[in-house]
């Protein structure tokens, strides 16, 4: 990966952030070469959950996320609150 000069974060945390990229996308791409396509997410998240773990990647299961949409507020339920 090319680190473009003019961004406004150091070297060493754009690495960071590439190895961590690129350890939940992989995981997420070994769950889907795996499981296949078509199944119930439930399979996908707790297979996820395992992979996240076997890699040690950080995350939390069911976190709440709350957003808004025009005059709408809204809280949801997500899979998967990955951490940095």
């Amino acid at each position: 990966m090319k680190i473009i000069s003019s961004s406004k974060l150091d070297p060493e945390t754009l690495t960071r952030l590439k190895a961590h990229v690129y350890d939940n996308v992989g995981c997420c791409q070994e769950v889907h070469r795996e499981l296949g396509p078509w199944l119930n997410e439930y399979m996908y998240q707790e297979a996820l959950k395992v992979s996240f773990e076997e890699k040690q990647v950080s995350f939390e299961k069911g976190t709440l996320f709350s957003g808004f949409l025009p005059r709408t507020p809204f809280v949801t339920q997500t899979l998967y609150g990955l951490l940095l």
